[in-house]
């Protein structure tokens, strides 16, 4: 029996195309391939691999540094509606933020926070 192999190769120099030919020959196999969206838009190449369908909230959870990215979206919005610490301490602008770091979140990622917290249960 014949065993299929998808060969994958550049020169050194040559690199165009090298990671489209990767996940090329990965989605040949059945695996899906996934940009990790905590990395869309960096420098970074960062890719997520599994053996079924994963949503951007299941992709997010596994990465598990969403939280933190949300602390940061907190933080601008905190700058954005100009409020200290303070403020946020005493809870009187904290539901305004929160809905504000929601917003930033689904633009940035298509989900809601919500839906990626609910996966740890």
């Amino acid at each position: 029996m014949k065993k299929e192999v998808e060969y994958i190769s550049r020169d050194w120099k040559d690199t165009d195309g090298l990671i489209d030919d990767f996940i090329a020959a990965m989605e040949c196999y059945g695996l899906y391939v996934y940009m990790n969206p905590m990395t869309v838009g960096t420098d970074q190449y960062s890719f997520m691999i599994h053996d079924e369908p994963l949503s951007k909230a299941e992709l997010l959870q596994i990465d598990g540094s969403y939280e933190d990215y949300y602390c940061e979206l907190k933080g601008e919005a905190m700058e954005e509606f100009d409020y200290t610490e303070e403020d946020m301490e005493d809870g009187s602008c904290e539901d305004e933020v929160n809905r504000r770091a929601d917003e930033l979140f689904r633009e940035q990622f298509g989900c809601e926070y919500t839906d990626v917290i609910d996966l740890e249960d």
